[in-house]
């Protein structure tokens, strides 16, 4: 994976930023499905523990 450093810079392309981050964005959905996913599983885990840990 291409590692990239944003910095500001005196000639402002602001289309050639915008379609830059997309591309960035679309390039790492699958890491943010993964974060999500396990966020969310982490969320139901505790409150399915916290049922059973009250009985």
């Amino acid at each position: 994976m291409e590692t990239k450093v944003y910095q500001k810079e005196n000639n402002l392309h602001l289309g050639k930023l915008i379609t830059d981050s997309l591309k960035d964005i679309r390039q790492s959905r699958f890491l943010s499905y993964q974060l999500a996913k396990r966020d969310i599983q982490a969320q139901y885990r505790q409150s399915y523990l916290g049922i059973i840990w009250a009985f």
